[in-house]
Formats: C-alpha cells, sequence, structure tokens
C-alpha cells in the first residue's frame, strides 16, 4: 500500500503540512464546528469534503458527520499520510479526526479560508515537502491539493506586471499536485530542464544536486498563483505582491498563502556528468574520505558538484565539466578509493547522461529521502571552516563524534554557494545558503511502532549530535524544513537577519495565525492545545490524556 502511494505522487506535493495554531488568550477561541456547520460547508463545496481516518481508527470513536462511503476513494491517501504523522507524535485525540476538502479550484480554498475564520476550524494545507511532524486537531480542515494536476511549457513567459523586454524567459507552469517525476518527465519531453530534488520538485527545498551549478529553486521560480488568508487570488513575483514575493522564498511559502501553481525557469537540456560508489564503512575510510573532501571542498563547489556522501555512498554529479575534466577533477577521491580494493569497493565508476536519463539514474536525490519517519538535524557548513587545515580537522571530527550518537549521517554538495544571489529579487532565505558549500544531515528513524519514549530518544540523539556542529557554526543557520524540531533560537538558525521582517510580513497577511505551524514564522509557543502531544525532544512532555483532548 506504501508504495503505491508514495509512486502516486503523494509524497511530491509543494510546500509544507501546515496546521494552524490559534492565540494563546482562551478569550479569542471559538468552539468547534457543529454538524451542521460542517454539513452547511460540505454543501457550498458541491459534496467534495470527506472524513480523514487513521489507520489507527479502532483507538478512536467513530463520529458521523459525513457518510463514509462518500470518501472511499479518498481514504487510502489520507490513511497513509495521517499514520506516518503518528509516527511523530503521541496523539491521544479520541473523537472526530477533522476532514479533508478535495481542492479543484482556487475558489475553494476561499471558502475554507472563510470557514476558517468564520467557525475556527483549523486548516491544514495538504502539501508535502520534507515535512515537519504535525498532525491535524480535532475539527481540523485539510485541504487535499492533489488533484489540482495542471502543467504548461510557455517559450516566452512574463510575469505579470514586469517589463515583458526585461523579464521574458521560458518556463514550466505547474500546479500544486504535479509530482516531481510528472514534472521532469514533462520537462524533458519539452527538452528543457527544471531545477529540483526528487522530493519537492523546483519549489519546496532550496537542496539540490543540480543547485551548486544552476542555482537554488527558489531563485528559479518566477511567479506563484496563491491566495492569501484573505481570500485573495494573487500573482506573487519581483514585480508584484513583493512582499510576499520576499517572504515566501526561502521561509515556507504555505505560511503565507496557499499556493495553487508556480511558474518555474526553464533550462536548455543538458548532460551531466555522474560519479558514484558504494563501499564497506569503517571509521579510517570515514576520516580519510573525509579529509580528501574537505581539502577539496571549495574547488568542487566551484566545478559545480552536487550530491552527497554517507558511511558507505557516494553520489556526485556537475554539468559544467566533460567526462574527462570530471574524472580529472575527482581523481583524489577516485584514486583513493580504488585503491581500497575490491574487498571493500562494491561498485565505482562515471556516467555521462542526458537530463532525464539523470534524473532516471539518481532521481534528483542531492538529499537521501527524508520523509514522515525521520528525526533529523541539518547545518550548513561555511567557506571559512574549509579554508584551514584546523576548520577541516574540526569539522571531521564533529561529523564522526555525531554518527556515533545517530542512524545516518551524510555530507552534502548541495547549496548555491559562490553563485550570484537575489537574481529575481530578495529572497528570505538564511544568509548562509549563498556563503556555504556543504551541509551536514544527521537522521534517526522514528515509526508509529516505538514507544512514546523510544521517540523522543531520536529525537534527542539527533539535536545531541547536531551540538558538536552548531558550536562549530555559530552563525550558520539552515533551512526550516531540514531543521530540527527542537532547535534552539530557531529564529535564527533558520531566517537569520531576515526573521524581523518576515515577522511583518506574516501579521499583515495572515492577522489570526490561520497558516501556521511548528517553528515557522509567527510561531507562538509549544503552550498552543495543537502542540501539546508534540514528542520531538527538548519539549516539555505530559501523558496525553491529560493534555491532548
Amino acid at each position: 500500500m506504501y508504495s503505491k502511494i508514495i509512486s502516486s505522487g503523494f509524497f511530491s506535493l509543494l510546500g509544507l503540512l501546515q496546521a494552524p495554531i490559534f492565540p494563546s488568550d482562551p478569550s479569542l477561541k471559538v468552539p468547534s464546528l457543529t454538524e451542521e456547520d460542517w454539513g452547511s460547508f460540505n454543501a457550498s463545496v458541491n459534496g467534495r469534503l470527506h472524513r480523514s481516518t487513521k489507520l489507527w481508527g479502532p483507538c478512536y470513536t467513530p463520529d458521523a458527520h459525513l457518510s463514509s462511503s462518500n470518501s472511499s476513494s479518498h481514504s487510502v491517501k489520507i490513511q497513509a499520510g495521517q499514520s506516518s504523522w503518528q509516527s511523530c507524535q503521541e496523539i491521544a485525540n479520541r473523537g472526530n479526526d477533522g476532514f479533508f476538502l478535495d481542492v479543484q479550484n482556487p475558489q475553494d480554498v476561499v471558502l475554507a479560508f472563510k470557514l476558517a475564520k468564520t467557525h475556527g476550524a483549523r486548516l491544514v494545507v495538504d502539501h508535502l515537502d520534507t515535512e515537519f511532524c504535525r498532525s491535524p486537531a480535532r475539527d481540523s480542515l485539510a485541504l487535499w491539493m492533489h488533484n489540482l494536476e495542471s502543467i504548461t511549457y510557455t517559450p516566452k513567459f512574463t510575469p505579470f506586471s514586469c517589463n515583458p523586454v526585461l523579464e521574458t524567459e521560458p518556463a514550466i507552469t505547474y500546479e500544486a499536485g504535479v509530482s516531481p517525476e510528472k514534472l521532469h518527465s514533462f520537462a524533458d519531453s519539452h527538452g528543457v530542464t527544471v531545477v529540483g530534488d526528487r522530493l519537492t520538485g523546483s519549489e519546496g527545498s532550496p537542496f539540490g544536486i543540480l543547485t551548486p551549478s544552476m542555482g537554488a529553486s527558489l531563485d528559479n521560480i518566477l511567479e506563484y498563483q496563491a491566495i492569501t488568508p484573505d481570500g485573495l487570488i494573487r500573482r506573487v513575483n519581483k514585480c508584484h505582491n513583493t512582499d510576499l514575493w520576499y517572504a515566501m522564498r526561502g521561509s515556507a511559502s504555505s505560511s503565507y498563502a496557499v499556493v495553487i501553481s508556480v511558474t518555474v525557469k526553464a533550462y536548455p537540456s543538458v548532460n551531466v556528468r555522474t560519479f558514484s560508489a558504494s563501499f564497506k564503512s569503517s571509521l579510517s575510510i570515514t576520516e580519510t574520505l573525509l579529509r580528501i573532501i574537505t581539502e577539496n571542498t571549495l574547488k568542487w563547489a566551484a566545478e559545480g558538484w552536487g550530491g552527497y556522501i554517507n558511511k558507505s555512498e557516494i553520489v556526485l554529479a556537475t554539468p559544467l565539466l566533460t567526462i574527462y575534466e570530471a574524472s580529472q577533477s575527482l581523481s583524489p577521491l577516485t584514486n583513493y578509493l580504488r585503491s581500497l580494493g575490491s574487498q571493500s569497493i562494491q561498485a565505482i565508476g562515471f556516467h555521462e547522461d542526458k537530463s532525464m536519463d539523470f534524473w532516471n539514474r539518481t532521481r534528483g536525490a542531492a538529499i537521501p529521502t527524508v520523509d514522515h519517519q525521520t528525526a533529523l538535524f541539518s547545518r550548513l557548513i561555511p567557506e571559512s571552516l574549509v579554508q584551514n587545515t584546523q576548520g577541516r580537522e574540526d569539522l571531521a571530527k564533529a561529523i564522526i563524534v555525531g554518527s556515533t550518537m545517530v542512524e545516518k549521517w551524510s555530507l552534502h554538495f548541495a547549496s548555491p554557494y559562490g553563485l550570484s544571489r537575489d537574481l529575481r529579487g530578495p529572497s528570505s532565505i538564511h544568509p548562509a545558503l549563498y556563503k556555504s558549500p556543504l551541509l551536514v544531515v544527521f537522521q534517526n528513524m522514528v515509526n508509529d511502532r516505538m514507544s512514546f519514549s523510544d521517540r523522543i530518544v531520536q529525537y534527542s540523539a539527533v539535536g545531541k549530535a547536531g551540538n558538536y556542529v552548531r558550536f562549530l557554526t555559530p552563525n550558520s543557520g539552515t533551512y526550516y524544513s531540514h531543521g530540527d524540531l527542537s532547535e534552539p533560537e530557531h529564529e535564527k538558525a533558520f531566517w537569520g537577519e531576515h526573521y524581523p521582517e518576515l515577522l511583518l510580513i506574516k501579521k499583515r497577511h495572515d492577522p489570526l495565525g490561520l497558516l501556521t505551524s511548528w517553528k515557522s514564522v509567527g510561531w507562538k509557543g509549544r503552550d498552543d492545545p495543537k502542540y501539546g502531544c508534540y514528542t520531538p525532544a527538548k519539549l516539555q512532555i505530559v501523558p496525553c490524556e491529560t493534555k491532548c483532548r
């Protein structure tokens, strides 16, 4: 079942799973919706409101606002998503698990915002980026964007209100339900390439295997069509709604609006040189590989290499070099690996692919799958740390020590280091993104078979492993979606100097906090009832029976 859901594109929808919170003042809260309220809303959207259920449904008391037969065609998708959220949270919301709206046009979103403002329904924007662990609250309304699947190619696209002489270029526009697989296949059929990873297409994560050579995904967005909480359908680009343009590119777009479609730059199809190797891991091999990679980091970043190394695998790719130049560039690495012999090396080699063949080979993954079952830490590594021997040694030690505390570690060439930023106007991404050639990632798996205490241990270990890297990079940070759930000083770590202005934009466009998630811009803290059962490390953990109803 799970593989079918993944292949159907469930995990390819844009943005973050957003779970709004209400103001902490109890007097500002509104009662849960009644059966009549839900029925009236269902009529206004032509019967496309469905009940969402959890795979662990026997633990919950059914509640029949709507017939279960109404949602039979959607229940598998929704159930799988919600079962994954339980991997991260301890949930005891005994009662209605909420509803989801099969969004088929922008007006559906407008009506959902109206319901949220009038009756206090908790909205959940069912986009899936590399998501944090969160779940719908009682009487939540999820906006299911999966059926928005339109995609078009425009050879000469001009963003709304922009100068057509200065701002016209090839582009692809795709709606929120288009999977990365469909996006890249469509681009290939038109002889073009778009920048994006295998989970988020080209709207989500700024990290990607082609990012070092072609820029971050956020720098390749030309325009959004989005709906803000005031119910307005907006075109957002460098010439129009410029405050949202700045905010949405870098701080989770669906913290400010529900994205209906995205238009991205289309590049001519490229050929990519890829090196890959798999090997048996050992401490001495890891130490040597980290030394070689950090010694060559700045050179390789300048040559457009993107990819990653972990304890037993390396994938690196660039479209900027010939196959001969690529082999010469990586010779310090390949010479060492080949010296290990067949007892340690399982596979090694270079490949030259057209862009779609490259996508199929690597699935575009500069960052290995990070999903609902992952406790995650990541940190951008500034160039200053790899410019001297002591810094390189300290970084290698921090990775090795951290790796002993977690199940997975990896080091990535995945940022637009050295490339010109703000080509399409300023963005709110952490400034460290453009000054950091490397990204460190630690991961632990979390699943619904684990006990509550075991999940806490997994989150705590990831945060503790990351402390060594944090100490070495006090002024750095990471991208919101890839951050530690317990990240200290998260405003500084996720947005740096941008946070004060982002907060003003948030209050301007979403004064009621209808689009807010865990530690997003405008987050009011863990005391909100929505987060009473969240289990990430460093939170005050309480029995669910007393906090989650």
